[in-house]
């Protein structure tokens, strides 16, 4: 018989995930990526060409910055912050398609998500990401 996480404990969960208590946790790091590549469940880091455009580095993401989850429609959610990261395009162009987390060392890919649309730099041009983080319990 399957394991269920019932709702009640979803934001639980994610936030011991997210937010381990104890202080010792490592951050993560956040990547824009520039192919447009759709992320399935075995992707991993090297799957993704990263941003290179100037003015633009990975972001690191202190774990305690992650919001408390809420519960939306069965599932746990927490952004980081209530504020988009955000890069300014020094050189150009470049096409963003989406953007990715992982671990400090960049040797496990916790999070990819496509943008809704891709976004086009050019010199000057600003983007923003505010990661998201979505947690449920899969349909039988």
């Amino acid at each position: 018989m399957p394991l269920v996480l019932p709702n009640q404990g979803l934001p639980y969960l994610l936030s011991w995930m997210l937010r381990i208590p104890g202080g010792d946790e490592l951050p993560w790091r956040l990547h824009l990526f520039t192919d447009d590549v759709e992320p399935v469940p075995e992707s991993v880091f090297g799957d993704f060409t990263k941003a290179i455009f100037g003015g633009y580095s990975p972001a690191e993401l202190a774990r305690e910055n992650w919001e408390a989850p809420a519960l939306v429609d069965d599932a746990a959610v927490s952004t980081y912050t209530d504020t988009p990261i955000t890069w300014t395009c020094l050189t150009g162009p470049e096409t963003v398609y989406g953007y990715l987390v992982t671990d400090i060392f960049d040797a496990v890919l916790l999070i990819a998500e496509k943008l809704a649309a891709p976004v086009e730099l050019e010199v000057g041009g600003v983007i923003g990401v505010l990661p998201r983080f979505e947690f449920r319990t899969c349909p039988e």
